[in-house]
Formats: structure tokens, C-alpha cells, sequence
């Protein structure tokens, strides 16, 4: 008797509304853009062409320097050119075909370019030769301007000064014999200069510059470097916080700066295998980039971090770097594929453990689920993000977040053994247990009718103890939530309701292992035959309102008049397995599956709308769209989205689950782009 009345309590209160008592901080994780391989882009035009370095115009033209002339992408076109018949003969060369090792671009259709062992301008189309003999070249030649716009030219025993006038030039400092030197431009028009020797301790010089001129090498400043010597790679970069920034192919040591206030060296944070280092770049954001042999180095606002050659898949050669304008970060590979990543946040930005479900009508508040299974917001305006716990009377088990028209946000889960529901109204949460309906319902079947009610179906497997069919809610006037009714059977399926769609006032769509249409005025079910039986894994009405159903196996349906069109791989969608669909506010609509997002664009499928590395099996992924048009893309497991209780550790720390925001560039991207790395890493 006394374990009855306990049962009974203890069911009692789990059925009263629990209210707001509050609510914790939450620190999301930002994903390491350079571990995600759909940033990653190879230059598929640039195979075979021997690139060996680049510039940038302003207007973002690109230029390349390659083996026998030059590259130019203007965004639009391709151009190769080469040194021609009247170049060739009056340069000089090392080798039969002359490499263009170093360009500095000086306006749109003006560069300069050492040419073989001659310094040569690329002017309107026409080549003119400024310097003709110049010493040897390999890989350790820069073209650079200092911030008074002088130009120097940085070889492997002697600095240049160009002429103004780019008439020509005059040696500033040559290096003895047995010796190597490496240059770059210092923060007020000045140059650095590391003088490095066979059997001592290299050497940093400063050259103070005064009106573009070089002073006197007896003003000169020299600054050992203990402890790094030997004739080897050295790359030299002044940074814009007062540190000259040191690195070489050695491996005897990691990246080094000289603190020009302090007069000393110190070793930068390091990361494991760090060592080797062609070039060093700083980006727009302050990070520190360092190429090595098939590895990248970066020093940031996440700390020192290094890039396994297997972790980025590039070979194992001298990488060299360079950001364009665009915020990219290009890989030059010695003589083999160059690719760029895009490392910024505004077209993609990956949270781990995290999935996004919402947003409020402003979009100024975001709604997530965790991998744990809680509730976040972001309050876009203020920058918190706040975690809802159980005792904030969020239920156990939230399975979706769906913002409605009402202004609040219902979650929709379980709590115990009994399918849930929580509703926020911005300052309480209050919930309700249906035991007799479900164990939980479905993730995808919450949904709000065009009467403004919201819908709510089952999960797959149901106890012999419960009804099944869908629940009712309704919203007054005055804001209070309540149910309305419980559709069961017969007139309502028992089985799985997994999604709702709704075309007109009278008829809302349910998806489940058959198709059926409720015709809400005269309460009728209608079994729709020409659909196959099998599991409906999504629904949704594009905006022109056309219905769309996703079958497993079967591909994509669209309905057209009383007709269905069907769309498989044969029409251009990446599998007939499609998982998820979203109709976007342009009018397209993607498909997602396991062998990549599909789109479709009134006509006809592109295969791929994204990278093809960015897929979602049965049952692991969702997508939305934020009311700024960015796609957000949910990646988990299928024992996750098909749990009916919080999930345990035997998970593992393994499990891949994040949400990846992505916004779309203004214009198409150029197809003569490819995309690389195949393994998502997140």
C-alpha cells in the first residue's frame, strides 16, 4: 500500500508544471576551421603549371609565378603567360625553361618578376628586363615593398634596392662568401636582415631607411643569434607587435622572434613536431603562420597549434604561404597543387556538441541542443549563452526545439518513460507528460499548423500501453497552453507520426511508414497509395507550396496537381535515400543523404550544393535556415537522434556531433574549383 501511494506521488508531481528557477552559463566550442575539409579548396586550374609563388591586386585579381611565365585569375578568366620568344632572348638563365621564382604585383596589368636570373616588369602586356644578370636562383628570392612603398628585392647573397623609376637597381648589402642572407620590411619603412653562416651563430641586422634610401652600414644595428647557424632556408617576417619573427629548415629549433624593445630573442609556444619551417606568414587576425615540410604551424588566439601532413592530406614538400584578400590562406606546395583554406567565421563557423534548432522571430535569440541533451540559447545581443536545466522545468529529454509564431519555444521529448513537452514563454518554462500517448516523440514531428496549433507525433516503437496518434496544443489569447485534443485511433494512425507538413487549411500531411493526409473540416484520413510503403523521412512545402516527400529508397516525390514526380539518382540527386529536406526562402530546395546535399532548383538537381564531404545518413543530420539565410547543418549519430533516454557514455568522447553554420557567397563559386580533403573531421 505504502509503495503504491509513493508511485503515485512520485507520477503526481512529475505531472505538475515545474517553473523557471534558473539557469546556467554555457561556453560553446568553435570548431578548428583548419581540421574542416570543406573549407579546403584545390586549385585544380593550377595543376601542372609549377607554381612557385603569387601576388594580389587589390581589386583581387590573382598572379602567379610559375615555371616558363605566369598566371592570372581575375575571377572570371584564366590567363597564361608565358615568356616569350622576345623575353627569353634577352634574359638570363639557369635553366633551359626560366622560372618566374618571385612576383610583386604594382597595379592591375603591372608586375614585376624575377625572371630566370634577370629582374623583369610585366607592363600593359609587354615585358621589359630592369636588371639582366643577376646570381643564381632557387627557392630563397622576394620581391617586397617596405611601408614607403620602396622596393627591395631579397636574393641569396645580396639585398637590392630598385629603383624608383624601376630602371633598375643597386646592392645595399651583399653577404661573403660561405653565407646566405633573408630580408623583409620592418613596421616604418626599415629592413631585417638575418646574415646566416656556415660554422657560427647567424646574425640579425636592422637597416634603418630614411627617405627610401638605406643608411650607411656603419648605422647598421647587429644582433646575434645564438645558437641558430648553417647555410639552410631562412625565412624572416617583422610582425605588427613590435617582434621580428625568425624560422629556418633546420629542425634545431621551432619558431623564434626577436623583441626589438627588449633587444631579445624568445622562443615562440611551441606544438609538438614544430620545427622546419619554408615561410612564414601573419594574417589580417594577428595569427602567426608557419609552412613546413607538409605541415602547417599557426600561433593564435587558440594557442600554438601544428598541422599533421596525414591531418590536412598535403605532401610532404616545402609549403609556402599567402593570405589573399579574401581572408584565404594559400598553400603553395613545392612545384605540385596549390590549395587555399578559408580559416575566417562568416561563411562557416562549426560548433561543436551542439545542434541548432531555432531562433526567435527576430533571430535574435538562437535555441540548441547539446550532445548531452540540455537545452542552450544565445542571445545574439547581449553574447550569453545560457544552459536550461531539468530544474527550470525543461523536461529530460528534449528531442527538438521549435520556436512558434506565439512567440515561445517548445520542446518536445521525454522525461522518464513518458513523452514530453516544455514550453518557454522567454522567462519560465512550464512542461506536461503524456504517459498514455508515447515513450517520446519523434524529433521531426513538432509542428505548427496554419491555425496556429502545434502538432506533436510518436516515435517508432510504441508500448502496448500507450495510444499513439498525434497531440493537439493549442495557444489562447492570453498566452496559456494547453492540449486540445488527443487524435488516436482508429481515425489517427497508432503507428509512427516521424513528420507534419501542411499545404492548405484543410489538409495536414503526416508522414509515417505510409503517407496519409487528415482532412481537418470533415476529420477524414486519407491513405495516399501512390506513394510506396515505406518510412517517410521527411516532408516539407517549398515557397511556392509545393508538398515534398522524402521515402527511404526511393528518392525524392514532389506533388503536382494529383500526380507525384518522382526524383532519383538518375535525375541528379546524390542518393535515393534521402534523410532530410529544406526548402530555402529562394525557392530551391536541398535534399540531404548519405552521399551528399542535393539541390534543386526549379528545374533540375545539382548534384553536390555543397562539398561532397558534407553528407547525413538515415537518422544522423538535420538542416534549417536562419532568418539571416544562413544553412545550419546538424551532424550526429543515429543512436543519437533515435534515443529514447539520455544518452550514457558508451557514446564515447568519439562520437562525431556538431552543428555547422554556413552563409552563401553573393556569387556562385567559380567550378573551376574542386574540393580536396575527404575525411570530416569534427
Amino acid at each position: 500500500m505504502r509503495n503504491g501511494f509513493l508511485k503515485l506521488l512520485a507520477l503526481t508531481l512529475a505531472l505538475l508544471p515545474l517553473w523557471c528557477a534558473a539557469v546556467v552559463p554555457y561556453t560553446p566550442e568553435i570548431a578548428d576551421p583548419m581540421l574542416e575539409p570543406w573549407r579546403w579548396q584545390h586549385v585544380e586550374y593550377l595543376d601542372g603549371a609549377g607554381v612557385l609563388c603569387m601576388d594580389e591586386v587589390p581589386d583581387g585579381t590573382l598572379w602567379f609565378g610559375a615555371v616558363g611565365g605566369l598566371v592570372r585569375d581575375d575571377g572570371q578568366e584564366v590567363t597564361r603567360i608565358p615568356f616569350d620568344e622576345g623575353l627569353l632572348r634577352r634574359i638570363s638563365s639557369q635553366r633551359p625553361v626560366p622560372w618566374a621564382s618571385a612576383v610583386l604585383v604594382l597595379g592591375k596589368e603591372d608586375l614585376l618578376v624575377v625572371a630566370g636570373k634577370s629582374l623583369v616588369r610585366w607592363h600593359q602586356g609587354e615585358w621589359a628586363v630592369l636588371v639582366k644578370a643577376l646570381e643564381p636562383v632557387n627557392f630563397d628570392v622576394r620581391l617586397f615593398q617596405g611601408k614607403d612603398e620602396t622596393i627591395w628585392l631579397q636574393m641569396q647573397h645580396a639585398l637590392w634596392r630598385i629603383n624608383d623609376d624601376l630602371s633598375g637597381g643597386k646592392v645595399v648589402a651583399r653577404v661573403p662568401e660561405g653565407c646566405r642572407l633573408s630580408a623583409c620590411a620592418g613596421a616604418t619603412g626599415d629592413v631585417w636582415l638575418v646574415q646566416s653562416y656556415k660554422d657560427r651563430d647567424d646574425e640579425l641586422i636592422h637597416i634603418p631607411v630614411v627617405d627610401g634610401e638605406a643608411l650607411p652600414a656603419a648605422e647598421w644595428e647587429y644582433f646575434p643569434a645564438k645558437g641558430s647557424s648553417g647555410l639552410r632556408n631562412v625565412s624572416l617576417l617583422a610582425g605588427r607587435n613590435g617582434r621580428i619573427w625568425f624560422a629556418d629548415a633546420s629542425g634545431d629549433h621551432g619558431v623564434l622572434y626577436f623583441d626589438v624593445k627588449e633587444e631579445a630573442w624568445r622562443a615562440a609556444a611551441s606544438a609538438p613536431h614544430s620545427n622546419s619551417h619554408y615561410s612564414l606568414l601573419e594574417s589580417r587576425d594577428g595569427t602567426l603562420w608557419a609552412g613546413g615540410a607538409g605541415e602547417i604551424y599557426s600561433l593564435g588566439a587558440r594557442g600554438p597549434s601544428i598541422y599533421l601532413p596525414y591531418q590536412l592530406g598535403l605532401p610532404v614538400v616545402p609549403l609556402y604561404l599567402f593570405e589573399s584578400s579574401g581572408g584565404r590562406i594559400w598553400v603553395l606546395t613545392q612545384f605540385g597543387r596549390i590549395y587555399n583554406v578559408d580559416t575566417g567565421s562568416h561563411q562557416w563557423q562549426t560548433y561543436p556538441q551542439l545542434h541548432f534548432q531555432c531562433e526567435s522571430a527576430d533571430g535574435s535569440i538562437q535555441w540548441f541542443l547539446t550532445k548531452d541533451s540540455h537545452a542552450v540559447s544565445h542571445d545574439l545581443d547581449s553574447g550569453r549563452w545560457l544552459q536550461h536545466e531539468v530544474s527550470d522545468g525543461m523536461i529530460s529529454l528534449p528531442r527538438a526545439l521549435v520556436c512558434s509564431s506565439h512567440g515561445l519555444v517548445w520542446a518536445a521529448g521525454s522525461h522518464g518513460e513518458a513523452a514530453g513537452i516544455a514550453v518557454f514563454d522567454g522567462k519560465q518554462w512550464k512542461h506536461f507528460l503524456h504517459p498514455e500517448f508515447a515513450e517520446a516523440i519523434a524529433p521531426r514531428a513538432v509542428f505548427e499548423a496554419m491555425d496556429g496549433t502545434m502538432w506533436f507525433g510518436t516515435v517508432r516503437y510504441l508500448k502496448p500501453i500507450t495510444k499513439g496518434g498525434a497531440l493537439q496544443y493549442g495557444v489562447s489569447a492570453d498566452g496559456d497552453v494547453g492540449l486540445l485534443k488527443q487524435h488516436v485511433p482508429p481515425v489517427f494512425p497508432k503507428q509512427v507520426i516521424s513528420v507534419f507538413a501542411q499545404q492548405d487549411t484543410d489538409s495536414l500531411w503526416l508522414g509515417g511508414v505510409q503517407t496519409d493526409c487528415y482532412h481537418l473540416t470533415d476529420h477524414r484520413m486519407e491513405l495516399i497509395t501512390a506513394l510506396p510503403w515505406r518510412i517517410t523521412d521527411d516532408m516539407a512545402v517549398d515557397a511556392a507550396g509545393v508538398l515534398w516527400v522524402a521515402k527511404g529508397g526511393f528518392g525524392v516525390y514532389r506533388k503536382e496537381g494529383d500526380s507525384w514526380i518522382r526524383y532519383s539518382t538518375e535525375d541528379g540527386v546524390a542518393s535515393s535515400l534521402v534523410s532530410d529536406l529544406l526548402p530555402l526562402r529562394d525557392g530551391t530546395l536541398l535534399a540531404a543523404s548519405g552521399s551528399g546535399i542535393s539541390r534543386f532548383d526549379g528545374r533540375s538537381w545539382t548534384m553536390h550544393a555543397f562539398p561532397p564531404t558534407i553528407s547525413m545518413t538515415r537518422n544522423s543530420g538535420t538542416m534549417h535556415q536562419a532568418q539571416d539565410n544562413a544553412v545550419w547543418l546538424n551532424f550526429g549519430e543515429r543512436d543519437w537522434q533515435l534515443r529514447t533516454r539520455a544518452p550514457t557514455a558508451s557514446l564515447g568522447e568519439h562520437t562525431k556531433f556538431c552543428s555547422v553554420r554556413y552563409v552563401a557567397d553573393a556569387a556562385p563559386p567559380d567550378t573551376r574549383i574542386t574540393y580536396c580533403l575527404a575525411v570530416c573531421r569534427t
